[in-house]
């Protein structure tokens, strides 16, 4: 469910009576940015909009194995360590608009670190996912 209030004036988004006095819209859009629904902006002091999601486009799994990694703010390479054995996981990087960035496979031993090289990333935010047996695990970086 969507709930919208106006706790300021209740005029909504658009004010028939003085014109001018504020506009604007709301809408629902899905992740390729396509209108689902689009509100009137004349509303009053509030809607309310229920909806059902038909499915989900993301599901993370609980964590399955520890993860550290460090140094974090990092420059030129990132470590990975883990408190066992993972064989043939996939690691992949994803910058803040969630494109990967780098995926290899790659095998950690317990109590080891495994170096990614993240020297030609720009500075910024990204995430880190290893991916092993249909589990997955999620951790989140700075590069500086």
């Amino acid at each position: 469910m969507l709930k919208f209030t106006d706790t300021k004036y209740y005029y909504g988004l658009s004010f028939w009576a003085v014109s001018g006095q504020g506009n604007g819209s709301i809408g629902i859009y899905n992740t390729k940015g396509d209108l689902l629904k689009k509100f009137n902006p004349d509303f009053g002091k509030q809607f309310t909009y229920s909806f059902v999601l038909d499915e989900f486009t993301w599901i993370v799994d609980e964590p399955k194995f520890n993860l550290s990694i460090y140094p974090n703010p990092s420059n030129e390479f990132l470590m990975i360590q883990t408190y066992e054995n993972i064989d043939n996981a996939t690691v992949s990087i994803f910058d803040a608009a969630g494109q990967i960035v780098y995926e290899a496979i790659k095998s950690i031993k317990e109590d080891e670190s495994l170096p990614i090289d993240i020297s030609k990333l720009s500075a910024g935010a990204y995430s880190v996912r290893i991916a092993r047996d249909n589990k997955l695990i999620w951790n989140k970086f700075i590069k500086n």
